[in-house]
């Protein structure tokens, strides 16, 4: 049940109060109670707490991923509706410089007849 480590300190530590060597005042006490409050809450609720943890911090994680990818959605239809607008104006470009090589043939054609 107990640990043999455990049973001498608490052996060595009652002798030690035992001869006054080690004294208890109201801070010692006091610091005592708050480290016992600590330690017995730790045992008696660490797996509610750690669940409670582990919980929130799926949560999160499911918030950021959702996040990340409505993001994700976002930047994929502004690269796809960009393409297409530079397609489109790029085909424009193309069209305007086919109209004007025309309109510059047919000038020349013209000025020969």
């Amino acid at each position: 049940m107990f640990d043999i480590y455990f049973i001498v300190s608490l052996f060595i530590f009652s002798i030690l109060c035992f001869f006054e060597i080690i004294v208890f005042n109201e801070e010692i006490l006091l610091a005592l109670c708050f480290f016992s409050f600590v330690f017995f809450s730790f045992n008696a609720m660490g797996d509610s707490i750690f669940d409670t943890f582990q919980q929130r911090a799926a949560k999160f994680e499911e918030d950021l991923l959702v996040s990340f990818n409505e993001t994700k959605k976002t930047l994929t239809t502004k690269f796809s509706n960009f393409l297409k607008v530079r397609g489109f104006v790029s085909k424009f470009q193309i069209l305007s410089a086919c109209v004007v090589n025309y309109l510059t043939v047919l000038k020349s054609y013209n000025s020969y007849n």
